[in-house]
């Protein structure tokens, strides 16, 4: 079993299939740019595709988040906003049975859940899935986490090496997004997992315990290239 004693897990399209929400999620950020841009859908559509935020799932899309604090917007009036009008109903719970499977990883690392979603919208996604918050060592979101300064999974990063004590090798996150997900972590020396589909999780952990991390159907796999 490789040696990874820290697993980062992202949430919004890794512990549940970002396809049930992402038209609801694309709207919301479309109306509150409307808002305080004083655009028309058309324009905030256009601003959010020319930086990285599109209607469809792909694997380059970037954080709506950390964009909305880039151009200088109140991290919690945007939270409110999105607290107000994500729905988490429309998520299904039928299709994975997450739970369990976390319950497997926390036998053998430690566990940390790093979005940018907000804590209220993060506590309630968790609990309509029935995944416990105790899975988690620690939750690290936008408006709740020791970094002490804007959001970016990069300086989260930095914060659970020095904080957990690990070397950036023993550290693994796993994600939907490779921009957001996983290259903040390969940047300073980690590997990272692109899950295609939260039900790929059960493949990935038994993966791990052989020590047989390969890209497949299920996943890609990312390591830091060591220098010679």
């Amino acid at each position: 079993m490789k040696k990874y004693k820290v697993i980062v897990f992202d949430m919004d399209g890794t512990l549940y299939d970002l396809e049930d929400v992402i038209s609801m999620n694309y709207q919301m950020q479309c109306d509150f740019l409307v808002i305080k841009q004083k655009i028309s859908q058309k324009g905030a559509a256009s601003l959010l595709n020319s930086n990285g935020i599109y209607p469809e799932i792909r694997e380059d899309s970037k954080s709506c988040t950390e964009f909305f604090e880039q151009l200088g917007y109140d991290k919690a009036e945007w939270n409110s906003f999105r607290e107000e009008h994500f729905d988490e109903n429309f998520i299904s719970r039928e299709k994975f049975a997450v739970n369990s499977v976390l319950e497997e990883f926390t036998k053998n690392y430690i566990l940390i859940l790093l979005t940018s979603n907000s804590k209220k919208n993060v506590y309630k996604i968790l609990a309509h899935l029935d995944i416990s918050v105790t899975n988690f060592r620690e939750i690290i979101c936008s408006d709740s986490n020791k970094i002490d300064m804007e959001f970016n999974k990069k300086k989260a990063f930095q914060y659970i090496l020095d904080n957990y004590k690990v070397q950036p090798n023993e550290i693994l996150s796993i994600g939907d997004r490779f921009m957001t997900d996983i290259q903040p972590l390969l940047m300073i020396g980690g590997s990272g997992i692109l899950i295609k589909k939260p039900g790929s999780l059960t493949k990935l952990h038994n993966d791990l315990l052989h020590n047989c991390l390969n890209s497949c159907q299920y996943y890609k796999f990312f390591e830091t290239q060591k220098k010679s």
